[in-house]
C-alpha cells in the first residue's frame, strides 16, 4: 500500500509505501515515460518521479514505523517531493498513460496516486486543495517541446514569494495555471530562452536552470 501526506509547511508531499508497491509504481512510471513519444527532456521529467520513488524503495530517503501499537507495526519508506513538481508529474503520468497500452495493475497504480494526492490536497486546505485537484490535468498537459526548466523557475518562486504554511499553499492554484504552455508567463519564458539558445548556438531545452534555490521548510 502507498499513501501520501501533505508536509507541514505547505511545501509538498511525503509519499509513503512498502518496498513492493513502490517498486511496482516505479515500473509503471518507466512504462509511461516513452522517449519515442515525448522526447528525452519531457520523458526525463517524468522519470525524475521514478528516480525519487526508486530511492525511497531502496531506503535512501525516509523510513517510519506505522501501526496501532508497538507490537503491530510496519516499516514504510518514503520521499518528500515539492508540490509543483509532483502535481505536474502526476498530471503528465495520466496523459502519458493514454498513449500506450496499459495493464489493469498499471492503471491501479495511477488511480492510487491520484486518490492519495487528492486526499492530501484537500486535507491540507479543502477549498484551495480542490482547486488544485481541478488543475492537475492542466498543469500536466506537457507536449514534447515543453521547456521543463520553466517548472523549476516557477517552483523557486513558489518557495520564496510567500510565507510557509497556508499562505504558500494558496499560491499553488495560480502557479499550476501558469505552468500550462498557453500561459503568457510560459510564452515569455520560452521566447527569452530561445533568444539565449540562439546566442549560444544550442536548443532551448539544453539550457539548464541556473537559478539559486532558497532555503525552505517542508
Amino acid at each position: 500500500m502507498i499513501f501520501i501526506e501533505p508536509t507541514r509547511y505547505g511545501t509538498g508531499i511525503t509519499l509513503w509505501g512498502d518496498p513492493f508497491d513502490l517498486d511496482h509504481i516505479r515500473d509503471t512510471i518507466y512504462a509511461c515515460a516513452d522517449e519515442t513519444i515525448w522526447g528525452e527532456p519531457v520523458a526525463f521529467y517524468l522519470l525524475a518521479l521514478a528516480y525519487d520513488i526508486r530511492h525511497a524503495c531502496q531506503g535512501d530517503r525516509l523510513e517510519k514505523q506505522f501501526g496501532m501499537d508497538e507490537e503491530d507495526t510496519v516499516t514504510y519508506r518514503g520521499v518528500r517531493i515539492l508540490w509543483p513538481y509532483f502535481l505536474v508529474q502526476l498530471g503528465f503520468l495520466r496523459k502519458a498513460a493514454g498513449y500506450i497500452p496499459t495493464t489493469k495493475a498499471q492503471q491501479a497504480d495511477i488511480y492510487r496516486l491520484e486518490y492519495e494526492t487528492e486526499n492530501a490536497l484537500i486535507t491540507y486546505d479543502a477549498s484551495v486543495g480542490q482547486k488544485c485537484v481541478d488543475l492537475i490535468s492542466i498543469a500536466g498537459d506537457l507536449n514534447p517541446d515543453y521547456l521543463t526548466a520553466f517548472i523549476s523557475v516557477r517552483t523557486r518562486e513558489f518557495l520564496s514569494e510567500a510565507k510557509p504554511g497556508k499562505a504558500r499553499f494558496r499560491k499553488l492554484p495560480a502557479l499550476l495555471k501558469n505552468l500550462h504552455s498557453s500561459s503568457s508567463q510560459y510564452h515569455q519564458f520560452k521566447t527569452h530562452l530561445q533568444m539565449i539558445a540562439d546566442e549560444q548556438g544550442c536548443e532551448p531545452f539544453q539550457l539548464a536552470d541556473q537559478g539559486e534555490w532558497p532555503e525552505f521548510k517542508w
